[in-house]
């Protein structure tokens, strides 16, 4: 693919963020195309690994190997760098273990796409694509910078080759913690721009539906009424003929209107036919049969976009929760860092505002990922269960009016049923009264059949089995129970707060103890 062309599926508007997984050995490598070569990817990942860790231990022993620390910073400054080495390989892990989800994840979406472009729908990655490209370009940039601010600080204590040695480690381990958040919010803006699309589609047409007065999945009431109409009148002609003969034959002779009943019969039973076949002949409810095929195309997309939001968080949870811990981990040291040096005034060092100015560009990056996916992740999450509210204003639907309605309206047509064909059974009754009868419950049935075995599959139970879709699978993104939304971003702050009182007070204790000695590297 070429450099600012138009992608034409998801797989090549993250060309870069795939191409950049394998470089950092994040993936299992396939060259030609589609033939994985695990032997040599497992061999550049041992490489870059042992590069790493050789730089990230023996370079930062020379860096404190002069500098006296707090008792409590020791052990900091020793677990730390086991964490992040512990980082490293597990992403390395479960990225090469999950190379074929990432697979089936990609072959979902381009199913999806393909789908949508049947409906008519445009599916456009241009956003993503420079997005991606704009994100590696800041990033590229942002690295360059922290990098200058970090020699000078290092160039203080360290010779030019160790300070080198530690910036590109410390560059590398950056690009991959950063690099699980930055894929994650690409499949996440993704879901989001697939949502999107589908509301808009459905509130484009509950604009022309509202113009042109007709709902989805129920009648065009014009059309139906002209029908009906027409119909009712011819009902009530031959309504009137028979019941003027059947008169005149009960006037005559009762034997004669025996023999007449059987006419008459065959008549009443040709009619509902006739009835029949002409609404087969002009029926207004294909159109409605086509919208509720396309309303159960959305309803399977939707289905199959919330499959890929598990399968995401599936993939890539781990490595977010575990960068989560890192970030609250590293904002705790570095904020109880600059209280030890700023409050305290505990053992003075050299080059403090430089160190000061790199503690707090460090930290402003990893609240920005924190508020960065917690965003994202809130508003898919929102955009993709607003679609049910879009249905339900296209539908006009009202969960309990409706259903007491539909009740009610079943419970009249079987006490109508029953109770017409005792009265018509009755001897007694006389013509006009059975008659009556059966007009009545002629027109309460034609109400009820419209209303019912057309308006409730569509209307009621197509829309209740959607809305039991959404509350069974919602569209949420959480890793281990943690939902990523706006929330996350304070539950981490609590969690800092809460560790940096707890590490405050215990170097406290530390310090007061003289039985324990100040600590060097």
């Amino acid at each position: 693919m070429k450099l600012f062309a138009r992608p034409k599926c998801f797989s090549e508007a993250i060309a870069l963020v795939t191409n950049l997984n394998y470089f950092l050995g994040l993936r299992i490598f396939e060259y030609p195309h589609g033939h994985s070569r695990p032997i040599l990817s497992l061999i550049y990942f041992l490489f870059v690994f042992g590069i790493y860790f050789s730089g990230s231990f023996n370079m930062e022993e020379k860096y404190y190997s002069n500098l006296r620390l707090m008792k409590l910073e020791y052990v900091l400054y020793k677990i730390f760098p086991h964490f992040l080495a512990v980082s490293i390989i597990l992403k390395m892990l479960l990225g090469w273990w999950h190379t074929q989800k990432f697979k089936a994840c990609h072959k979902k979406i381009f199913e999806i796409d393909e789908t949508l472009r049947r409906l008519g729908l445009s599916v456009n990655y241009d956003r993503i694509y420079f997005v991606t490209i704009g994100m590696i370009t800041v990033w590229i940039i942002g690295s360059f910078i922290l990098s200058i601010v970090a020699f000078i600080h290092l160039r203080i204590r360290t010779d030019i080759c160790t300070t080198v040695y530690i910036i590109v480690c410390s560059t590398y381990l950056l690009t991959v913690n950063s690099l699980n958040i930055f894929e994650f919010y690409l499949f996440v803006r993704f879901l989001q721009i697939k949502f999107k699309l589908i509301n808009r589609f459905l509130c484009e047409n509950l604009i022309n539906l509202s113009t042109n007065k007709i709902r989805l999945g129920i009648f065009e009431l014009k059309d139906y009424a002209k029908i009906m109409d027409v119909e009712q009148q011819k009902h009530i002609f031959f309504s009137t003929m028979i019941f003027r003969r059947r008169w005149r034959l009960q006037r005559i002779n009762v034997l004669e209107l025996k023999k007449q009943d059987q006419v008459l019969s065959q008549i009443e039973s040709h009619f509902p036919s006739q009835l029949k076949n002409h609404f087969q002949r002009y029926n207004p409810l294909l159109k409605c049969s086509e919208r509720k095929q396309l309303l159960q195309i959305f309803k399977q997309v939707h289905l199959e976009l919330c499959k890929v939001s598990k399968i995401v968080c599936t993939i890539l949870g781990v490595q977010v929760a575990w960068e989560i811990g890192t970030i609250i981990m590293y904002l705790s040291g570095a904020f109880y860092n600059l209280f030890i040096r700023y409050v305290m005034h505990q053992h003075k060092v050299k080059g403090v505002p430089a160190q000061t100015a790199l503690t707090l560009s460090l930290c402003f990056l990893n609240i920005f990922r924190i508020v960065f996916i917690s965003h994202i992740c809130k508003n898919a999450a929102d955009e993709g269960n607003k679609i049910i509210k879009i249905i339900y204003a296209i539908y006009g639907y009202d969960a309990d009016s409706d259903m007491q309605e539909e009740v009610c309206l079943l419970l009249l047509y079987c006490y109508i049923v029953k109770y017409s064909k005792k009265i018509r059974k009755k001897k007694w009754v006389t013509l006009t009264l059975q008659w009556s009868a059966f007009f009545a419950s002629k027109c309460i049935i034609d109400c009820f059949y419209a209303n019912v075995f057309y308006n409730y599959p569509s209307k009621l139970f197509q829309i209740q089995q959607f809305g039991i879709q959404i509350l069974q699978s919602p569209v949420k993104f959480s890793i281990f129970g943690l939902i990523l939304d706006n929330r996350l971003l304070t539950m981490i702050l609590k969690s800092v707060t809460i560790y940096m009182v707890i590490m405050v007070q215990v170097s406290i204790i530390l310090e007061s103890d003289n039985s324990v000695q100040d600590m060097q590297f």
